[in-house]
């Protein structure tokens, strides 16, 4: 309402109402000193429902004028319109301006990242936008795809790192060029006393060998490996002093020695009356694996004993198959007498004459044979 100086009043509504009618002035008149009558009308202004955007869901519960609606659009989608709000317009009593609708975003699956693991972020697809899945859903605009360094191959992220990436309105996948994975380090291997340890890195996947010095066991090399918890994975190893077991027995023979370390030996000594072959490699020595050397004596027993004595004579023995000869050598200044020889050892059974071989006066030989079926 308002005067205009004279004695006329205007009429208008207030914002947010509809005015109708015609005549909108009351004036004074002096004869009946009142106002004259109006036709005005004002009505509260209501614009309705507010407009339906596709994709989106709205906020807002008030249709009067000047209410105001947001709209958000659904997950996995983005606006087409600058400006996502509507304003009910008390002039017109229509919602202004009318949104476009959302727009479906898909990312496609997330970049690999070398060394990386990634895993999307599972999210439902209830009420998200028409026509994503809960398999779509999580590569669509506002996906979350969270990386992590692959631990069973050996790799760490930095301390206090995290790596994500969202899927951005434009389609792509947020910039994974500054996620970085390292490699375990297991540090220097553990020592070992009495061993060599050699290696040539400490990260996952190296190898160390360990060998135990000459005169410790076990011999064999063993290996051990950097594994994905920063430790050294391998067999317990402790390098011992080598030790020989007791010398091998070798038959019709003993054996003298004072230890069974590395480097000690051992010598055997045929039970006689034997036939020694080889004699002069009657001596063993503990090698360093743990193991004698082999002999080479060989000792043959005499069932009969040693061979009769012959009287100014050498004898040596040697075996021929099943057979053992004794050679006899007259010393020097003496020849053999074959038949006193015979008529001396006849009572010998189990040695006889095999043959005798006369030769110059100084050395003749005499050849007896052991018969092995003599009693």
């Amino acid at each position: 309402m308002k005067r205009d100086g004279v004695g006329s009043v205007f009429y208008t509504c207030a914002q947010g109402y509809f005015q109708t009618g015609i005549n909108l002035v009351s004036t004074c008149e002096g004869r009946s000193k009142g106002w004259s009558a109006v036709d005005i009308k004002c009505t509260l202004v209501d614009c309705g429902a507010p407009p339906t955007v596709f994709g989106a869901m709205s906020t807002g519960s008030r249709t009067t004028a000047d209410a105001e609606v947001s709209y958000t659009c659904l997950a996995g989608s983005i606006p087409t319109s600058p400006v996502m709000t509507s304003t009910c317009v008390g002039q017109s009593g229509q919602w202004s301006p009318e949104p476009g609708p959302c727009t479906e975003v898909s990312c496609g699956p997330p970049p690999p990242v070398n060394a990386m693991d990634v895993e999307l972020t599972t999210v439902s697809a209830e009420g998200a936008f028409p026509g994503l899945t809960n398999l779509s859903l999580p590569m669509a605009y506002g996906g979350e795809a969270v990386y992590t360094c692959q631990s069973q191959h050996g790799y760490t992220q930095p301390d206090g790192a995290s790596y994500t990436s969202l899927c951005q309105a434009d389609g792509t996948w947020r910039p994974t060029s500054e996620f970085q994975c390292t490699l375990v380090e297991c540090g220097q291997p553990p020592p070992v006393d009495n061993s060599n340890v050699n290696f040539t890195a400490v990260t996952f996947g190296s190898k160390a060998t360990v060998t135990c010095m000459p005169g410790f066991s076990p011999v064999e090399t063993l290996t051990f490996t950097c594994n994905a918890n920063a430790t050294w994975e391998g067999p317990e190893v402790t390098c011992e002093m080598v030790k020989c077991a007791e010398p091998p027995v070798l038959e019709n023979a003993t054996v003298v020695y004072n230890s069974t370390d590395v480097a000690a030996t051992a010598e055997y000594k045929c039970v006689e009356p034997a036939l020694k072959e080889h004699e002069e490699n009657s001596t063993t020595q503990c090698m360093e694996n743990g193991k004698w050397s082999a002999v080479g004596l060989v000792c043959i027993t005499i069932p009969c004993g040693l061979p009769p004595p012959v009287d100014h004579s050498q004898v040596s023995l040697y075996a021929v198959g099943d057979l053992i000869f004794a050679d006899y050598v007259c010393n020097e200044g003496f020849v053999a007498q074959a038949s006193q020889l015979f008529n001396r050892y006849v009572s010998y059974f189990s040695w006889s004459i095999g043959k005798e071989r006369i030769g110059m006066r100084d050395k003749v030989e005499l050849l007896l044979r052991f018969s092995l079926d003599a009693t």
